[in-house]
């Protein structure tokens, strides 16, 4: 499902990406925020979901670490969720447009099932 899944960023504007799995993944809580992590700083912000799978970011807030890799990738990553304005899954992908121009895809990240 869009909310409560973790995403992992697997391409942004055309290009694909190979990317840690503990980077570049966000969290869209029932509640309307969003959480997740760039290239090292901590991501939290508002997400609003409409009809017709309409999908508007608010401002994302940032933690101000410097990320010595990917730290133009992040900022990047950031500015564009603040345009996206619809959404599609196709199985485990998220894919963000933009007035219906791809701008990113995020894959599922599985979920570990403890074994007792």
């Amino acid at each position: 499902p869009l909310k409560g899944t973790e995403w992992h960023l697997v391409q942004i504007d055309g290009k694909s990406l190979t990317l840690p799995l503990n980077s570049f993944n966000i969290t869209l809580g029932q509640d309307g925020n969003l959480s997740g992590v760039g290239a090292c700083n901590r991501l939290l912000g508002q997400v609003v979901v409409g009809e017709k799978q309409a999908i508007s970011f608010g401002q994302v807030g940032t933690t101000m670490m410097l990320c010595p890799e990917n730290e133009e990738l992040e900022s990047k990553f950031v500015a564009m969720l603040g345009g996206i304005t619809h959404y599609d899954i196709d199985a485990d992908k998220l894919i963000l447009m933009q007035d219906g121009v791809i701008k990113a895809i995020l894959k599922a990240v599985p979920t570990t099932v403890e074994v007792k």
